[in-house]
């Protein structure tokens, strides 16, 4: 029979080590939900973020994806046109990547960047370019990928960059888009990358249908409003 001393100390080891593990787990749970308040209070902070930073915040986040579009701008002052394609491929979850150069400024860079873009897995390139708009065309000349222009109004509406975009010479087409209409380029790639995505046409699908639902919205609102010679 073993001594009663031994016991004692058997016990006391017990609950020393039950409040170890007690106290380990204890601070466990606390840095759990420490760390689960950081986040919730990033997340609170970076939804009164204005649009384009949070474009940027997120892209971070995916930067272990290889993109398969790429938006391209002739500087940071296109951003607020070119960000509508940058949300709209955010919503179908196509990974992108977004870049400013200058077809004049930076010709040299331009040209690598066409001729790299294939072989770094992109498929479909969108840029946008205001006044003397030579950027999407530059591009086309070096790359047999898709390039969709989108026409910035910097001057004179925006027609002297729609002219220099959709004029192209035979052999080097650019899928132009409407004056600072970046929305329907985004739309125009995802419908490119949909013809061997099940998923993605799926998304498209429910995305116009969902447009036209709008429609009708509109015309349910529109037959409330009352006038003496209306007759809808």
């Amino acid at each position: 029979m073993e001594p009663l001393h031994f016991h004692i100390l058997s016990f006391t080891a017990k609950i020393s080590m039950h409040a170890i593990h007690s106290t380990k787990k204890s601070k466990s749970i606390l840095a759990i939900n420490r760390q689960t308040t950081r986040e919730k209070r990033q997340r609170k902070n970076i939804l009164h973020l204005p649009l384009h930073l949070k474009s940027i915040i997120f892209a971070k986040k995916t930067v272990s994806m290889k993109p398969l579009v790429s938006i391209i701008m002739g500087s940071t002052s296109d951003l607020k046109v070119m960000e509508k394609a940058a949300l709209f491929l955010d919503e179908m979850e196509i990974p992108f990547e977004m870049n400013a150069l200058s077809a004049h400024r930076t010709p040299e860079a331009v040209e690598e960047f066409a001729k790299s873009a294939e072989n770094r897995g992109l498929k479909v390139i969108i840029a946008g370019a205001g006044m003397a708009a030579h950027l999407p065309g530059v591009i086309a000349a070096s790359t047999a990928l898709p390039v969709i222009g989108v026409p910035i109004s910097a001057t004179l509406d925006g027609m002297d960059a729609l002219l220099s975009i959709v004029q192209m010479p035979p052999g080097i087409p650019v899928a132009t888009v409407g004056i600072n209409n970046a929305l329907n380029a985004a739309i125009l790639a995802a419908q490119m990358l949909a013809f061997k995505e099940d998923v993605l046409r799926e998304k498209l699908q429910t995305y116009k249908a969902n447009l036209k639902r709008k429609i009708e919205k509109a015309n349910t609102e529109l037959k409330k409003l009352n006038y003496r010679f209306k007759t809808n």
